[in-house]
């Protein structure tokens, strides 16, 4: 009986060592992905933040903190809202945040155009964003997961470019002298000024999308032709007397 005792108590120390041996390899497999997950995050350029099923901040990556303002100890379990501040760009009205549409609509959001971040730091960043639901492998939900990027130095070259685009098409439709311009494949007209509507004589919705065939006597619109022909060829200036 004793034999009997001990060998059924080896048995289940034997059980129970690979128990816990098989315990802690599923743990140390589990913490090499969690690591391998939080890594990733905190290295992509990207900004990201996750939440629990309460909108409560339990994630945030370097990026996300830098344009917050906010550590990752002093947001973990605040409140999005608090952490992720957003207005409109033109009425500073708030935004409603795009963790509360994901877990309302169960899908992957974006934020409108013109939304600014303000930064606890007291900064504001032009941002764009999309928001979508973390969900195990049976669909059940465990928060949101926030990515965004600062867009500031790119909106402020389009609204630089947009200036820039205003101030010359006002210069070449103002000029005295007749400016146009012809597509390279059939030499149609896609842009004329006002002085050549006046010299022509045609209003511009006449004039663009033909070419000078429609305008002029065949001899003189091949001149031109085989004139334009000669620039796309060459790339070098070309005086042409008309």
């Amino acid at each position: 009986a004793t034999l009997v005792s001990i060998s059924l108590l080896v048995l289940c120390f034997g059980l129970l060592s690979r128990e816990l041996s098989e315990r802690k390899q599923a743990q140390e497999a589990l913490w090499k992905r969690e690591k391998w997950f939080s890594t990733t995050l905190a290295s992509i350029g990207d900004a990201v933040i996750a939440t629990d099923m309460d909108g409560a901040v339990t994630f945030m990556n370097s990026v996300a903190q830098s344009l917050t303002g906010w550590s990752q100890e002093a947001a973990t379990g605040k409140s999005m809202d608090l952490v992720f501040d957003i207005v409109n760009k033109e009425s500073r009205r708030p935004v409603e945040n795009p963790v509360k549409k994901v877990f309302r609509e169960g899908k992957v959001v974006g934020l409108a155009d013109h939304t600014l971040l303000l930064s606890k730091s007291g900064r504001e960043y032009d941002i764009e964003d999309s928001a979508a639901p973390i969900l195990t492998d049976t669909g059940e939900g465990l928060g949101v997961v926030l990515v965004f990027r600062d867009i500031t130095e790119q909106k402020r070259a389009e609204a630089e470019r947009l200036r820039t685009q205003i101030f010359l098409d006002s210069l070449v439709e103002n000029l005295p002298s007749m400016i146009f311009v012809k597509d390279a494949r059939d030499l149609r007209f896609v842009r004329i000024n006002r002085s050549f509507e006046e010299v022509l004589g045609y209003r511009r919705e006449e004039l663009l999308g033909k070419n000078d065939y429609d305008f002029f006597p065949k001899e003189q619109a091949e001149f031109f032709a085989t004139k334009d022909r000669e620039v796309l060829g060459s790339g070098d200036l070309l005086d042409i007397s008309e």
